[in-house]
């Protein structure tokens, strides 16, 4: 029997960049890029016909929590069934156990990669992804046992808030993890590209890195989904490449949110690199 083959996890909060980071990953591997086809080579953890293939019963006839015991074998088959090396795993899940259950097994986990956004414009792309107001958004972010649900018959991404998303991947891995600020991918994205080829020990060649750069421009990313759409878009959203820039939030986000955001989770923003605009509250 083959033994199965561990997964490179490419993780994130949800709109911190990791849709980027698997096109450019895509377009190394195949010199190519289409991005309603990018699937095929970086797949997502939460996929239904895993779970309703290893299910005994209809997903639509079991609570979430029963879904969630399925994961592990659902885990197993997407690995099992993966038709390229390497495997890499595309999610929002943060590296935690929900109930008795853990989201990212370790002993199915090759080197990984996760990527961090600066949260205060997390809150301006997850609000309009979602459909909600930007309060609504900074909420969410601070709520331990948020869950992302997308229509997909009970089987949530498991996000915890954006400090403890954050620090379940950074701080308490148990494996092999590289740690990619998306405002570096937009400062020097052949850079970070390079890094995570290398940290993954996929074989290293200039020239691919280079294509794969012009061929994720977002200008070019933005004229495909204009043109064909883009199918994992969110049906709440207008479009999924809306800016391809960093500080929006100076404009976006009106100053006594800003203050929640740091507030809420200014120790984990200073440690990853975002300069604050306010001191903290402390509790005398």
């Amino acid at each position: 029997m083959t033994a199965l083959r561990p997964a490179h996890w490419l993780a994130s909060y949800p709109k911190s960049g990791n849709t980027w980071m698997r096109f450019l990953l895509t377009a190394y591997q195949w010199g190519d890029l289409a991005i309603n086809a990018a699937f095929e080579s970086t797949m997502g953890d939460g996929q239904p016909y895993a779970y309703h293939t290893v299910s005994p019963l209809p997903l639509k006839d079991m609570s979430p929590t029963e879904i969630l015991f399925l994961r592990h074998a659902a885990l197993v088959h997407i690995i099992a069934r993966f038709p390229h090396n390497p495997v890499i795993l595309k999610t929002h899940n943060a590296n935690v156990r929900a109930g008795s259950v853990d989201l990212i097994p370790k002993e199915m986990t090759a080197p990984s990669i996760y990527i961090v956004r600066d949260p205060r414009d997390v809150l301006i792309s997850y609000a309009e992804h979602m459909g909600h107001t930007l309060e609504q958004a900074a909420g969410t972010m601070n709520e331990m046992g948020a869950c992302l649900d997308q229509g997909q018959l009970g089987i949530y991404h498991h996000l915890t808030t954006w400090s403890q998303h954050v620090r379940s991947w950074a701080d308490d891995a148990k494996f092999d993890l590289l740690v990619v600020r998306y405002e570096d991918m937009l400062e020097d994205p052949k850079r970070e590209l390079r890094r995570a080829v290398e940290h993954m020990g996929m074989p290293l060649y200039e020239e691919r890195l280079d294509n794969a750069v012009e061929l994720c421009r977002f200008e070019r990313l933005r004229g495909q989904e204009d043109e064909q759409g883009f199918k994992e878009k969110s049906p709440k959203a207008e479009r999924v490449f809306v800016r391809g820039t960093a500080g929006n939030w100076r404009e976006g986000v009106p100053v006594d949110l800003v203050a929640k955001i740091e507030q809420d989770h200014g120790e984990v923003m200073e440690r990853m690199g975002y300069e604050l605009e306010f001191q903290p509250v402390t509790e005398e």
